[in-house]
């Protein structure tokens, strides 16, 4: 299916162009399209572990979700929006966990500098909350649970390389990609925001996709 990463890049553009509509309804349909690229691009991996897949493909379904309603510019999408994406790491981690060795030097460092990154950036955005100040702890907690839980992965020698791989490199350039989300709604609305953030998203979406199929067992 090489056809879909090619489609997804021309997606991409059109999306990016879209951000400067004043409508975003266009931003909706681009976004569900791309995300249902990702989505299709996991169902039709075969190889990876059945506890993995089953887990896996509901995050994806999730995020899908989370995508079409924080195109909407309203405070209740939103919150729903986000509530979709947090319920997706919590997938995402389910996954990562359910094949991860036991905790390791990687996994333990990665954790660590999770912690500190949790409390970098909530007091970044803390003077700009207001009343989503509870879930947005929840969600930079559960992202950061899923970060640990790829670096995990990652440290597993039980798997492929080439699997191993795609899923921290996926999980590292999503959790990228929403500390510019982060800024464009809380902090600075630019962009620049959208021109970094989207293309991040994507690239660790389809990446963390494409994990379905070569996450095996290492010979």
């Amino acid at each position: 299916m090489a056809w879909v990463p090619a489609v997804a890049l021309l997606l991409l553009v059109v999306l990016l162009w879209s951000e400067r509509l004043p409508a975003s309804w266009p931003r909706a349909v681009l976004k569900a399209l791309l995300s249902g690229g990702f989505l299709f691009s996991a169902w039709s991996q075969v190889g990876a572990p059945g506890p993995f897949r089953a887990w896996m493909l509901p995050g994806f379904a999730l995020c899908l979700c989370g995508d079409v309603l924080l195109a909407s510019p309203k405070r209740l999408f939103f919150t729903l929006g986000l509530g979709a994406f947090l319920l997706g790491h919590v997938a995402y981690a389910a996954a990562f966990i359910s094949i991860a060795e036991a905790p390791g030097f990687v996994t333990l460092t990665t954790a660590l500098a999770s912690v500190v990154m949790i409390g970098v950036v909530l007091r970044w955005l803390w003077p700009h909350l207001g009343k989503l100040r509870v879930p947005v702890i929840a969600y930079v907690t559960a992202i950061s649970v899923m970060l640990c839980g790829a670096a995990a992965v990652a440290a597993s020698a039980r798997w492929l390389v080439a699997g191993r791989a795609l899923v921290l490199v996926g999980a590292l350039a999503f959790y990228v990609s929403d500390l510019f989300v982060a800024r464009h709604r809380f902090v600075a609305p630019a962009f620049v925001n959208r021109a970094a953030g989207l293309p991040l998203y994507y690239v660790g979406q389809y990446l963390l996709a494409h994990s379905l199929g070569l996450l095996q067992a290492a010979p």
